[in-house]
């Protein structure tokens, strides 16, 4: 029977608490399998092994040999509870030339000048024999078996497919010996045999630093840190291998989360949607009660485009996902998505920089958001409030986000206040005024070339209510890598460009009227701090507000009353959406008030 395990992956910020019960991996290799890289620690974490990380940056699997014929590498004790011997000594050499290879392991002289193809013959050899050995050793939880500890050798390739002598010939060894081999160069995501569209390799901008390989430039040592998209999809394939080896299931989910939430009439409406599990995935959702399906989804997050026809609100709820492990994974998240009635441009943009604190850069076409190293950039957004009415349904901040010189993800952090700025702002005078925060959003390199949007609704609307006429948004990169961000300003050429405030509508619910069914048992209408829904077990329930922002949902009731906290929600009115398992949806309009 399968085993279960916790698995988040693909999110921003790493952050893990699992107990590790499996026993330990033991990991051997160089520059890329060091700790500060990060993937093999997020996959032993997900997987609840104990990661034991022996790489060394500047060695070679030769060292490796030394160490084990030395018993520096591991103890016989250690290796008792070692689970898999996992290698990613990665230097182009053709490790499968059997040239000087001898009969006996232990007839080989090692030192660092030892053939690559000789070096990992021993280690194989040699691990091999180390755990045949345990059914000798007393002290083992191996002794006396007929065969001693299972030996699991775990081969590895490059991180992408630039090695053309190593990749090959790890494969050879892999097939020659029958040990599993983790594929990093052909599940990485990409090619050296597709450049990208500026013509350069596309391992260039996951990497910190460059390598030349038969003349072609490519990206060298990725970069590094929990956090990092590559370091990230490293561990996802490393996740998959090591789960496929010791039977492990992976629970598969599928979260939609709002990208753009107003557009225009004839706009591209999208999504978010972020996976845990492994890809590919299959995803079935509905928009406005139509059903769709997408399969194959290697992207994560995938930025799903929505496809829609009237010019009413758009209703985007997940219905389904799967892979190959899992037939019905957990679902969550519906999302609303607006038509705008009108815009306000920026009156005024500009960004500060760490390292020209005097300087102001108002009136560029691009505004830059950086963070680290004594770089920072903050960007500054002023708008005119006098088109903002308290009736509006919804306003939602929109930036376009240019481009982006390195594969970061970034979490950025909206504030506000309400004061009017010149062009003398600068670092130095940034502070002057204290900023609200309004909220944080995650932003990842892969939307480059879209909009990056926040609902600013009540933020605005508290200050349109206080009296004042103008606010000013400042946004700042709070967690994630150093990337450079680039946004357009309100110089740039196009007006869909520029930095706006998008208003929808009035008050009223978005495109969901109130239904009657004799059959809802939903109480009390008026609530304050729960609400109880009755004999809908199985059913799927959605509760948001008049403007669309979601407060709750939950793919499968679990039980015939189902209690739902409602003590943080502010008051005002609330629809509660219900898909019953028949597949007819009720809507009940319920009121907070304390």
């Amino acid at each position: 029977m399968k085993t279960k395990v916790l698995f988040f992956m693909i999110l921003l910020s790493c952050t893990f608490g699992f107990a590790a019960n499996r026993g330990n991996i033991l990991l051997t290799g160089a520059s890329f399998a060091v700790p500060e890289n990060g993937w093999f620690e997020i996959g032993c974490e997900v997987l609840e092994f104990t990661p034991i990380n022996r790489a060394v940056s500047g060695q070679a699997i030769m060292q490796t040999a030394q160490a084990m014929k030395n018993g520096a590498l591991y103890t016989t004790s250690q290796l008792d509870d070692i689970e898999a011997l996992v290698i990613m000594h990665v230097h182009n050499q053709n490790v499968a030339k059997e040239d000087w290879l001898e009969d006996d392991y232990n007839d080989y002289t090692l030192t660092d000048a030892t053939p690559y193809s000789v070096a990992y013959d021993y280690v194989i050899r040699k691990y091999k024999d180390d755990c045949k050995n345990l059914k000798d050793v007393p002290t083992s939880k191996y002794y006396g078996t007929a065969d001693g500890k299972p030996a699991i050798i775990v081969l590895g390739t490059h991180w992408h497919d630039s090695r053309t002598t190593f990749n090959p010939a790890i494969r050879k060894l892999a097939k020659k010996w029958n040990l599993p081999l983790i594929e990093w160069d052909a599940n990485i995501g990409f090619t050296k045999d597709v450049l990208d569209s500026d013509g350069s390799q596309p391992s260039l901008k996951f990497a910190g630093d460059t390598e030349t390989i038969d003349g072609v430039k490519y990206g060298w040592h990725p970069l590094r840190g929990k956090g990092q998209y590559i370091q990230k999809k490293m561990a996802e394939i490393y996740i998959a291998k090591m789960a496929e080896i010791f039977d492990i299931e992976i629970p598969l989910t599928a979260t939609m989360k709002p990208k753009e939430m107003i557009i225009f009439e004839g706009e591209k409406a999208h999504v978010r949607c972020v996976f845990s599990g492994l890809s590919p995935f299959n995803l079935n959702y509905e928009v406005n009660d139509m059903a769709f399906v997408k399969e194959n989804i290697t992207d994560n997050p995938l930025i799903l485009e929505i496809p829609y026809t009237v010019k009413e609100a758009i209703h985007i709820v997940p219905t389904g996902i799967s892979n190959v492990q899992v037939s019905n994974g957990d679902i969550e998240g519906t999302e609303n998505i607006c038509f705008a009635k009108d815009s306000i441009v920026a009156f005024f943009d500009t960004h500060v920089h760490e390292s020209y604190k005097d300087q102001s850069f108002a009136g560029e076409k691009i505004i830059q958001l950086k963070t680290g190293d004594g770089w920072s950039r903050q960007a500054y957004f002023s708008f005119d409030l006098s088109k903002v009415k308290l009736t509006d349904k919804r306003i939602v901040f929109r930036s376009y986000f240019s481009e982006i010189n390195q594969s970061d993800n970034e979490t950025l952090q909206l504030e506000g206040n309400t004061e009017t700025y010149t062009n003398k702002l600068n670092w130095n005078t940034k502070d002057a005024k204290a900023f609200t925060v309004i909220g944080t959003n995650e932003m990842y390199f892969s939307e480059a070339g879209s909009y990056i949007c926040w609902d600013v609704t009540d933020f605005i609307k508290q200050q349109k209510e206080s009296g004042a006429n103008v606010v000013t948004l400042r946004m700042s990169v709070i967690a994630g890598g150093a990337a450079l961000c680039s946004f357009y300003s309100m110089e740039a050429d196009e007006l869909k460009y520029r930095p706006s405030l998008l208003i929808a509508g009035d008050n009223s619910p978005v495109g969901i009227r109130e239904t009657k069914d004799d059959l809802l048992d939903v109480a009390p209408s008026v609530f304050s701090d729960m609400i109880i829904v009755r004999n809908e077990e199985g059913s799927r329930i959605n509760i948001s507000n008049i403007y669309g922002q979601r407060f709750h949902f939950e793919h499968r009731i679990p039980s015939k009353e189902y209690v739902i906290d409602t003590a943080s929600y502010p008051d005002g009115v609330y629809l509660l959406q219900c898909r019953k398992e028949s597949g007819k949806e009720v809507v009940n309009k319920l009121i907070k008030n304390k």
